[in-house]
């Protein structure tokens, strides 16, 4: 049994105790990350408040691989392309503090966000030569400063920008 079919096992046992078995399950191999795609009627019961619930369906996931293959595997699940229209949004929110930071000429906080959407956040302007990222905070107050290049050493005078923008409620 390769990779991709163990995998593909994994979620399905996993969805059958959660009483989830009919759900469509697309186990999917790009570059070093395992993608899995679910299409469900009821996306909320897998997606949770927030996303909470697929963090942590990935999480268990990720752990049941584990102990199956004997190494870590990059795991992205994703329901309903709720990951995908999540990262856009995101992509968006960063991109427009980047250039609110970039004309203020200050540094931009953003609130507090979840791992994945600080890494959203940095990868999104990780090619930008005219802003740079890092994250400060600790648990679930770490958040992203947007500092526009040159003005690092002047923390002081960062602005905060509201993540509002986020639209939870797709979540």
């Amino acid at each position: 049994m390769d990779r991709v079919e163990t995998i593909t096992s994994l979620v399905k046992e996993l969805l059958e105790k959660m009483s989830l078995d009919s759900v469509p399950v697309e186990v999917v191999e790009e570059d070093e990350t395992i993608r899995v795609n679910l299409k469900t009627e009821e996306p909320g019961l897998l997606i949770g408040f927030h996303g909470k619930t697929l963090s942590s369906f990935q999480l268990i996931l990720g752990l049941m691989v584990f102990r199956k293959l004997g190494e870590w595997q990059k795991l992205v699940v994703d329901v309903n392309d709720y990951r995908q229209e999540q990262t856009e949004r995101i992509r968006k929110i960063a991109l427009s503090a980047a250039q609110r930071a970039r004309f203020a000429g200050q540094a931009v906080a953003l609130s507090p966000m979840t791992p994945f959407e600080r890494r959203v956040v940095h990868l999104a302007l990780s090619e930008r030569e005219d802003v740079e990222t890092c994250s400060e905070g600790e648990g679930g107050q770490r958040y992203v400063i947007i500092t526009p290049i040159g003005l690092e050493d002047n923390l002081s005078e960062t602005t905060t920008e509201e993540t509002s923008e986020i639209d939870r409620s797709k979540e």
